[in-house]
Formats: structure tokens, C-alpha cells, sequence
């Protein structure tokens, strides 16, 4: 779980899937703008991209059948678990 970095105070699991370079999260407690670190953002889409492209070319090629389908899913859960796990906060100035 991600704490904001000024009151410690927990941010939810989820608001770490829509953060990106160019966007920051609200602390709901102490109001401070939060941005992700770049360079961990930036890894993580970029395995995430990686692999993704992998898969879908994996779920096109086996012509859509239940278990790419199932990679598919697996993929997209691992970057979000992924997000919310690597991701730091920092305040943003």
C-alpha cells in the first residue's frame, strides 16, 4: 500500500493504475500533490508495453481462444499489481 510521503497517511491501491509523468494524486488527508517517481514509471510501462505487446500478439495468432484470453487478463492484473506495488510518491512542487 502507498503512503503519501508529507502525513503517512495510506492512499488507495487503485489511484496508482491512472498515475503517469505527466499527471500527480491528491492527498486526501494533508491535500499535497503527489507524482509517481519518473524513472520507476517509466519501467514499469515499459515491461508492461513490452510484455503486453507479446501477449496480444500470442492472443492473436492462437485466433482469440480461451486460455490468451486468460493471459490477457493475467497480464493486465500483473501491471496493476505491479503499479501499486514499485510505485513512489513523491511531492510534487
Amino acid at each position: 500500500m502507498l503512503m503519501c510521503p508529507n502525513c503517512k497517511s495510506k492512499i488507495p491501491f487503485w489511484k496508482p493504475w491512472f498515475l503517469t509523468n505527466f499527471n500527480g494524486i491528491n492527498c486526501s488527508t494533508c491535500g499535497k500533490k503527489l507524482s509517481g517517481n519518473k524513472k520507476i514509471n517509466s519501467l514499469i510501462g515499459g515491461i508492461g508495453g513490452g510484455l503486453g505487446t507479446l501477449v496480444l500478439l500470442n492472443l492473436y495468432k492462437s485466433n482469440f481462444s480461451f486460455g490468451s484470453v486468460g493471459i490477457t487478463v493475467l497480464w493486465i492484473l500483473s501491471v496493476c499489481f505491479a503499479s501499486s506495488l514499485f510505485t513512489k510518491l513523491e511531492i510534487k512542487e
